[in-house]
């Protein structure tokens, strides 16, 4: 199962298709998860750097559904 807000996107683009139950669906929480001991090549780290802080600046009122 995909949480709502992130397929949401591509179910409008016709690329899933939703299946039953489609309503009274759980609220699912999404981690994102690194290894601060693990070194990062260079595209990896500018990755992380952009993930970190899109959920830094983006208010939990835009990162989350009803």
């Amino acid at each position: 199962a995909l949480p709502v807000h992130v397929a949401t996107r591509d179910v409008d683009a016709g690329l899933l298709w939703p299946l039953p139950p489609f309503s009274g669906l759980p609220a699912v929480d999404i981690f994102f998860v690194t290894n601060p001991r693990r070194s990062l090549n260079p595209a990896e780290a500018v990755l992380v750097a952009a993930i970190c802080e899109l959920v830094e600046t983006t208010p939990i009122t835009e990162r989350t559904y009803p």
